[in-house]
């Protein structure tokens, strides 16, 4: 796990999985192209655990078992990635980029000062604070969600003493849950609100703003009702 993190963990695959579905993907089909991906990601998430659960279950099962299955499926997916998956970029656009590093005029910080769009033709620097917004909104949402998970699993199995099989199956449920809403839900809605309020190309649109809404609300009601309901029955909601 410590490896894992040091190299990025799942953020850095996740990251690179999105820079791969741009490179693919047409403009207006980008949110749903990454709403699918991050689907998949959930859904393994939660088929993952599930799996792990019924490795412990087996007679000749352990938690050693799950931990070498689970190695063995990450040296399957780097075999995947170095030999079946191909590079999107055109040879010159992949010239350009080496040229560009072995001439050291790139540097690490050159992606975050794309973040600061210039003005527009009036002047206005719009576009700039709504990047910069949603960054500081994506920023605090992960924080949220990353710091609630263990603190969750700790509650569990301090207060219901749960081990591993009643872990993975929390895990499950939760992962496939978010899986179906980003798979089932999300298009359905996402097609909804842009058949009624239209899109934007060049900056956020009433429907980005309605889904940001929306995601903040959900997460802040979930906390509203684990503070609520913490001294009572010690639910947990995520």
């Amino acid at each position: 796990s410590s490896l894992s993190n040091l190299s990025g963990g799942a953020f850095s695959l996740l990251a690179n999985s999105y820079s791969y579905v741009a490179d693919i993907t047409e403009p207006e089909e980008r949110t749903q192209a990454m709403g699918s991906v991050m689907s998949v990601t959930y859904a393994t998430m939660g088929v993952g655990p599930m799996i792990s659960s019924l490795l412990v279950e087996l007679p000749f099962g352990s938690d050693a078992l799950s931990i070498l299955t689970s190695l063995m499926c990450l040296l399957l997916a780097t075999f995947l990635c170095l030999t079946a998956l191909q590079e999107p970029r055109h040879e010159q656009a992949r010239r350009n980029s080496c040229h560009s590093l072995s001439s050291g005029k790139s540097s690490p910080l050159d992606p975050l000062k794309q973040l600061w769009l210039p003005r527009t033709r009036t002047g206005s620097i719009e576009p700039r604070c709504t990047v910069i917004l949603l960054l500081v909104l994506d920023v605090l949402f992960l924080c949220v969600a990353a710091g609630s998970g263990p603190a969750f699993l700790l509650f569990f199995s301090y207060r219901y003493e749960w081990r591993s099989r009643q872990l993975g199956y929390y895990l499950s449920f939760t992962n496939m849950g978010k899986a179906a809403v980003l798979l089932i839900l999300a298009p359905h809605a996402l097609k909804l609100l842009r058949n009624r309020y239209g899109t934007l190309t060049r900056t956020a649109d009433h429907v980005d703003v309605l889904f940001v809404r929306i995601s903040l609300s959900s997460l802040l009601l979930g906390l509203s009702l684990i503070f609520w309901r913490s001294h009572d029955t010690g639910m947990a909601v995520s």
